[in-house]
């Protein structure tokens, strides 16, 4: 997929294309789930696996990791959470978030002509204050 430049300042992004990670300068939502999202990549490549994409966006939602493991395509979601006084990240991923991550994978896998026949899976990242708890094959399709 070739990359579109847009000029400086300007945060548009066509849909379906993935981001280049952001700079991190001042705590915000935005930044802080990047921050996270990069230290959740990073955990995936040190386990072995290879990014393909971050922050697939379509109208239908966003998935925040694409990787390889092997053979196999893995989409990842992942979530942060300050504290785990209400509950853990991962607990923020329900069945409605799941059925969202799915309706993006195949819009995913459609655009990039992705064999029928090739592996998917669906993992979970979460970070609840600075524990990392990584979930493989969190919830099928």
């Amino acid at each position: 997929m070739r990359a579109e430049r847009f000029p400086q300042g300007d945060r548009r992004r066509p849909e379906g294309a993935c981001a280049a990670l952001p700079e991190l300068a001042a705590p915000n939502k935005r930044r802080t789930g990047a921050a996270y999202e990069r230290r959740a990549a990073e955990y995936l490549q040190h386990a072995g696996m290879r990014v393909v994409c971050m922050n697939y966006r379509t109208r239908y939602g966003e998935i925040d990791i694409v990787a390889e493991d092997g053979g196999t395509l893995v989409f990842t979601e992942v979530k942060y959470k300050r504290s785990g006084a209400s509950g853990a990240a991962l607990e923020m991923v329900d069945r409605r978030k799941q059925a969202q991550i799915v309706r993006v994978a195949r819009q995913y896998l459609y655009e990039h002509r992705v064999p029928e026949d090739r592996p998917v899976r669906f993992d979970c990242v979460g970070v609840t204050g600075s524990e990392l708890v990584y979930v493989r094959d969190a919830f099928g399709a």
